[in-house]
């Protein structure tokens, strides 16, 4: 049943993000990474109750909706040249709020809390932050963000079922395996190299060497991410985000 749900989740996932994709340049497409941010830090807040408290909750959910309206200069021209700026003046200001939280809230905020929420809420921030410009930048190829690491989480899935023997990181996740993450590298550049084929049959090129480093980096850095988040949610005791 897990296993299940974990394939269903990717299915909506993709499915969720085709008529964005048909869409993405428009304004719609950073309103839709806004709000995924949105969402993913109000979770990010909720597993430790933070999301209880208003002045931790709406700068960290304003801090992380704003991140991809700014970096997407094809629809608000008046950042260009500027997102860069906006990373290294936001960045630094909302750990200082969150430092400033620390000291006047200190009896009711602990600090492990904050430590918490710089890393997590930072972490969501620069993912939301990145998909649009990297798409401003890379017109197409920004798909490979969202479908190698779809297609890492199936293939690890199932690599570590038939085949998993080694624990990969046991004191972070049990369920994760050495043969099962590199189920995943390989799922991931399969779909990067299906994904050149297709770029190959609409007058593209297939470029080997970037579809292999995308497909290699790209499933790498995901399951890292993966096995931050279930340190988060160990650290926090929790057995999994919310339903959302």
């Amino acid at each position: 049943m897990r296993n299940m749900k974990r394939v269903i989740t990717s299915v909506i996932m993709v499915a969720l993000f085709l008529p964005v994709l048909i869409f993405s340049d428009t304004l719609l497409f950073p309103i839709f990474v806004s709000l995924l941010g949105g969402v993913a830090a109000f979770e990010i807040l909720s597993i430790r109750g933070l999301h209880k408290k208003p002045y931790l909750l709406v700068p960290s959910v304003l801090f992380t909706m704003s991140c991809p309206l700014v970096s997407g200069t094809d629809w608000f021209p008046m950042f260009e040249s500027r997102a860069y700026n906006f990373l290294v003046v936001a960045f630094p200001l909302y750990m200082m709020y969150l430092f400033f939280v620390a000291v006047v809230f200190n009896k009711k905020v602990a600090f492990s809390d904050i430590s918490y929420l710089c890393m997590s809420v930072s972490y969501i921030a620069l993912a939301v932050f990145s998909v649009p410009f990297i798409r401003e930048r890379a017109l197409f190829d920004y798909l490979l963000l969202i479908i190698c690491p779809c297609a890492t989480d199936i293939a690890a899935l199932y690599g570590g079922k038939f085949f998993g023997k080694r624990k990969l990181c046991p004191a972070v996740s049990q369920h994760k395996t050495v043969e099962g993450s590199i189920s995943g590298v390989f799922g991931s550049v399969i779909i990067a190299f299906a994904y050149g084929l297709v770029r190959v049959l609409m007058g593209g090129e297939f470029e080997t060497v970037f579809l292999l480093v995308s497909g290699i980096g790209i499933s790498v850095v995901g399951q890292i991410g993966d096995l931050v988040a279930s340190l988060m949610k160990r650290s926090s005791g929790v057995k999994d985000f919310g339903n959302i």
